[in-house]
């Protein structure tokens, strides 16, 4: 059963993660096209892992919650204005995540489009210096060494 109180601990705990989550979403926009693709896979490792702990964190608040009665947790007072404002912060943040997400999708689409151009260039140069190269020539099968 979960009172106010852990409810409002775990609420702090979740605010906390995703807002270091959203630290994490910021850098990986930021280093995207600039770093290499190591450093991004980094990012996106310990954003799993902050993804991870959110919903391990989600599932005791379900769970606590289930057991609670229906008016056990205190929704006036100190208790609830405190659960009340932490509720308000993590949508907040949400938010913030998902503007933050829906940019790095537009430049990882727009990066994937300047390396799929960049590949296709290359490749059109490839072909030209094949064309230009032509077939290489036959060695003779005698040479002429007194000249």
């Amino acid at each position: 059963m979960m009172d106010s109180l852990e409810l409002s601990r775990s609420l702090k705990e979740k605010l906390n993660l995703l807002k270091n989550y959203l630290t994490q979403t910021e850098r990986l926009e930021d280093g995207i096209g600039l770093q290499e693709p190591s450093t991004l896979m980094e990012l996106l490792e310990r954003r799993q892992l902050l993804i991870q702990e959110t919903d391990r964190i989600d599932g005791r608040i379900g769970a606590g919650m289930e057991e609670a009665p229906s008016g056990n947790i205190n929704s006036c007072g100190k208790p609830g204005e405190t659960i009340r404002l932490l509720s308000k912060a993590i949508e907040d943040v949400l938010q913030q995540i998902k503007a933050t997400d829906e940019r790095c999708m537009r430049r990882l689409t727009s990066r994937h489009q300047e390396v799929k151009q960049e590949v296709a260039e290359k490749s059109h140069g490839l072909k030209a210096i094949h064309c230009y190269r032509g077939r290489p020539a036959r060695p003779p099968k005698f040479i002429d060494v007194n000249r």
